[in-house]
């Protein structure tokens, strides 16, 4: 694509031939999410759909991105996708802001997911780690573990980009004294006498979310596009990748996968 010095656009050989297509498409994925010029990289996309009559499509980090913000696991969002007033701190301030108490859900290893997280963590009154896995820098800073069980030892449900609620039970019993995430975070509710944690199953919180979605879609929950162009400078930052046997406890502790190509792979900051 090109623009001469009269202002029109013009498109080059490579574009005709895509636009020659019955069927047209122009898909964002993982890598371009964690751009951090994707404000950029969304504004040219959907300019080049547009030019070229193609949809344009996102495709989200992880198969139940768009039901975490329906359920209001992101700072600024109330479950039911609704803007919260008072937003919370993302990660990355809230380790910088040095709390007093952390609570890690998940398999969280902070030597690998929380690059500037071990001094805060380290320097916390409490933290609490629910977790399916207790890698040693986990261990070195948590006061308090409780053991959950992996997806597969656990009911749930998830909520993709499409709208879609897909929802299982759970295909084996947690190990030991494990339990799953959600009766864990319930019992918690119910030690701190909050209202509303009065949950028999999975099932129970899955209806009540999806009550508080009452008109609106997964769609709400993905960053709008335009086809403007974006004003200001480019952002700058890291381009992070992460093998696919890196992405979370589960495969990240299996030896198996981690004697393979792939599993000795480190993660590359283009």
């Amino acid at each position: 694509m090109a623009t001469p010095a009269g202002g029109s656009t013009r498109l080059c050989p490579g574009m005709l031939t895509w636009m020659s297509g019955e069927r047209r498409a122009v898909w964002l994925g993982a890598l371009a999410q964690r751009h951090p010029a994707y404000a950029e990289l969304k504004s040219t996309a959907a300019v080049l759909a547009e030019l070229t009559g193609a949809n344009l499509g996102l495709l989200t980090e992880g198969a139940n991105a768009a039901g975490a913000y329906l359920a209001g696991a992101v700072p600024h969002r109330l479950p039911g996708g609704h803007t919260d007033a008072a937003p919370g701190l993302p990660t990355g301030p809230m380790l910088l802001a040095a709390l007093k108490a952390y609570v890690l859900l998940g398999g969280i290893d902070p030597e690998t997911d929380l690059t500037a997280g071990a001094p805060a963590l380290a320097a916390a009154d409490c933290v609490v780690a629910i977790t399916t896995h207790l890698p040693p820098s986990l261990a070195a800073v948590a006061h308090v573990v409780l053991p959950i069980g992996s997806f597969a030892e656990t009911s749930g449900s998830f909520v993709n980009i499409e709208g879609r609620w897909q929802s299982w039970a759970g295909a084996a019993k947690p190990a030991g004294e494990s339990r799953p995430g959600w009766k864990v975070l319930r019992v918690l509710g119910n030690l701190l006498q909050l209202p509303n944690f009065e949950y028999l199953s999975s099932e129970g919180v899955r209806d009540e979310l999806r009550a508080a979605c009452t008109g609106t879609s997964a769609a709400d929950s993905v960053p709008r596009v335009s086809a403007g162009a974006p004003g200001g400078a480019a952002a700058k930052g890291d381009w992070l990748d992460v093998p696919p046997y890196q992405i979370d406890a589960l495969v990240r502790g299996s030896d198996a996968l981690a004697r393979t190509k792939d599993g000795q792979m480190a993660r590359v900051v283009i």
